[in-house]
């Protein structure tokens, strides 16, 4: 799980468009897993932070990539992401994030509503996209407010990734 974070946060480093915390150390004992990182001073966005966070998503999400998905599994919280690498944006969708939540739900005895109208939706995605043609994009995977905030001089920090290529839509609660 930290490697995989660790090798989000280096691609989002690489790209040269935001902060994130430098990587300090990865490894594992017999007995623990750890990722050091570097320590930053965090405070809450504020309107200004949020803003200038916002203008550097959209430079990232310019920055093309050759496919969707990406090169290792990673976690959202402690559930595992899936990741291939795929062609088509809507695949990508329907097998490694829509359909593996599914297959989630199902391994864990759920079999409710939501399951049965997630299955039907994933079946019949690809006339609801037919127009739709993306171009992947390096996205941070878990971005939600627990996972930015800003530096002592009021800048974006981002953290806590589950890295992938996809579409860069963005969506902020």
């Amino acid at each position: 799980m930290f490697e995989a974070e660790a090798a989000g946060l280096q691609a989002l480093a690489e790209s040269g468009v935001m902060r994130v915390p430098n990587i300090i150390a990865c490894g594992k004992t017999d007995q623990h897993a750890f990722l050091v990182l570097e320590y930053i001073a965090l405070n809450n966005l504020n309107s200004r932070s949020e803003q200038l966070l916002g203008q550097q998503l959209a430079q990232l999400h310019q920055q093309k990539q050759a496919y969707f998905g990406w090169h290792q599994d990673n976690t959202i919280g402690s559930s595992a992401q899936v990741n291939g690498q795929y062609s088509d944006w809507l695949t990508f969708w329907q097998e490694q994030r829509l359909g593996h939540q599914l297959k989630l739900a199902a391994s864990n005895d759920y079999g409710g509503r939501l399951q049965t109208q997630g299955e039907k939706l994933c079946a019949k995605l690809e006339p609801l996209f037919s127009s739709y043609q993306p171009q992947p994009a390096l996205v941070h995977g878990d971005l939600w407010r627990g996972n930015a905030a800003a530096d002592e001089q009021g800048n974006p920090v981002i953290y806590d990734t589950a890295a992938t290529l996809a579409t860069g839509k963005l969506i902020w609660r």
